[in-house]
């Protein structure tokens, strides 16, 4: 019975394990307590793991394995103190310190000093199950790494516990706290010789695990409802900036169309001017005229009537009469001549 439990609780731990792993690298979470919990998960599934391979196996075998399953167990809680720490108690130096400590001690893993022979057998009956537990003789290390696992988890549920969070938070993190307070209770209690009671390390350490799942279920959901509420601002925004970009464009419309259209006149009125400045031919300047015949001299030398010249030069035309003086002057009696006209 006890064997299909830890390959359970491995199969969960580690599906748990690749699913953060998944958000952190794929998703882009960006946030580091995913990858912190997917290397808790994995050291917990390694622990679960390796309590399952000792079953049948030589006493050399047993103590290889019980190193490696206390390497998933260090592996577990230093990358799950990160986690927690990074949830409740951000920049706190506990994480890092403790982690410092775990390395320290976790380089006696391959010594005596840590574990050795011989192996101790539990032979354990709850009810209808038979529960085996092979463990490998504990040395000054191992006392001293499960006494700190203890007073860790110790000060950090009292910590959770007067911490100024709301007191859902404090439950939860209460919740992912205790397990490992009791579980390190049993643990050093039991390889210790102090009780001789049911191994339930294994077990807490996936319940303390999984009541973080909980708590990161708990934010996921909270998460998605912050990004739904922040999903329909944006929508109602990108709505309400669309309709003020719509009624810019159709105003900018307007003044283009009212824009080419004052274009339009002011060039109408351009080419009106300059159609009617072609009309308008005027002289300016000296004129060499003849003092007695009056004919002008051009710009080529030759000499012209005046009347010719001014035509050439203008929109004027002429019409001939005779003026009083002259008619005298040709018909003598100024009473009985008429003007006579000639093209």
């Amino acid at each position: 019975m006890k064997q299909y439990l830890l390959i359970a609780i491995s199969s969960i731990l580690m599906t748990i394990s690749w699913y953060h792993f998944f958000l952190y690298f794929y998703v882009k979470t960006e946030s580091k307590r995913d990858l912190y919990f997917a290397i808790s998960t994995f050291g917990g599934s390694l622990f679960a793991l390796f309590a399952f391979l000792m079953s049948g196996r030589s006493p050399e075998s047993i103590l290889w394995l019980h190193r490696l399953r206390m390497l998933g167990l260090m592996i577990c809680i230093s990358a799950w103190a990160y986690c927690m720490y990074d949830i409740y108690f951000q920049k706190s130096m506990v994480p890092r310190i403790y982690f410092i400590f775990t390395l320290f001690i976790a380089v006696l893993l391959p010594t005596k000093w840590f574990l050795s022979l011989p192996v101790v057998h539990y032979h354990i009956l709850w009810g209808n199950m038979e529960f085996n537990y092979f463990y490998a003789t504990t040395n000054i290390a191992y006392s001293i790494y499960a006494l700190s696992v203890l007073i860790f988890f110790i000060y950090s549920f009292f910590r959770v516990a007067l911490c100024n969070r709301p007191p859902v938070a404090k439950i939860y993190g209460l919740m992912a706290f205790l397990p490992g307070v009791v579980g390190g209770i049993n643990d050093f209690a039991v390889t210790h010789g102090l009780i001789k009671n049911i191994m339930i390390s294994e077990y807490l350490v996936f319940g303390f695990l999984m009541s973080i799942f909980i708590l990161f279920l708990k934010k996921e959901k909270e998460d998605y409802l912050t990004l739904k509420r922040l999903n329909f601002q944006l929508e109602d925004e990108v709505n309400q900036r669309t309709a003020d970009l719509t009624n810019l464009n159709l105003q900018l419309t307007r003044e283009n169309i009212q824009r080419k259209q004052a274009e339009k006149e002011k060039q109408n009125v351009i080419e009106d001017l300059s159609s009617a400045l072609e009309k308008v031919r005027t002289l300016s300047g000296l004129l060499p005229i003849c003092a007695r015949c009056k004919k002008i001299r051009d710009d080529k030398g030759y000499w012209n009537q005046i009347e010719a010249y001014i035509k050439e030069h203008s929109d004027v035309d002429f019409t001939h009469s005779i003026c009083p003086d002259c008619a005298r002057e040709l018909y003598g009696d100024s009473n009985s001549t008429e003007q006579k006209n000639s093209n």
